[in-house]
């Protein structure tokens, strides 16, 4: 019966399938298969139907496909993951499907602190340094909110240079105002 129930299903979950298989690389049928593990096909009718706000597809130590409801410790390759993005129940109906409205997908670096270094540093810091996203602000706030994003930043890239055997140190705070400040003065 949860067989031919998942078979009906199988075409509803096709953007899921179509974005693991491209993103890992994987061959078409290597979703079908995953999706026979019972294990799997729940845990990913629990994201799709139920109450479950996340699912990380990745492949396991024997080389196989498995969904889980949290980023799986000790990941080998990358994962994918799946994420609600919002409290709206999921339509699957082929003529009327919202999943791809309401699912955000993305993929999952098996060193996430190489992850956190590159989302730190080409989204989060361009975001809060952006002067037209902190119109309004006090001019205190702009510079704790500077320190603690640097901070955060030297932190990481630390960390990172101990993971490496390595000794690294991260910019001063302002030394980006600095390079700014002496590219203008030799271009004028």
């Amino acid at each position: 019966m949860a067989m031919a129930a998942a078979e009906g299903d199988r075409e509803n979950w096709d953007l899921l399938a179509e974005y693991t298989n491209k993103t890992l690389r994987l061959k078409a049928d290597r979703w079908g298969k995953a999706v026979q593990n019972e294990d799997t096909r729940n845990t990913l009718l629990d994201f799709l139907d139920g109450d479950s706000q996340l699912v990380v597809v990745s492949l396991n130590l024997s080389n196989q496909l498995v969904a889980t409801t949290e980023v799986p410790a000790g990941l080998r390759t990358k994962g994918v993951y799946f994420l609600k993005a919002g409290d709206a129940s999921l339509v699957r109906e082929e003529d009327n499907s919202n999943v791809r409205q309401h699912v955000i997908f993305g993929d999952i670096s098996p060193q996430p602190l190489d992850q956190l270094s590159t989302l730190i540093e080409e989204v989060i810091i361009p975001m809060l340094e952006n002067p037209a996203n902190r119109e309004g602000w006090p001019e205190m706030v702009c510079e704790d909110v500077s320190h603690q994003l640097y901070s955060l930043r030297g932190t990481v890239y630390r960390m990172w240079g101990q993971l490496r055997g390595q000794t690294l140190l991260p910019l001063p705070f302002g030394m980006d105002t600095l390079e700014r400040a002496e590219r203008h003065a030799l271009d004028t």
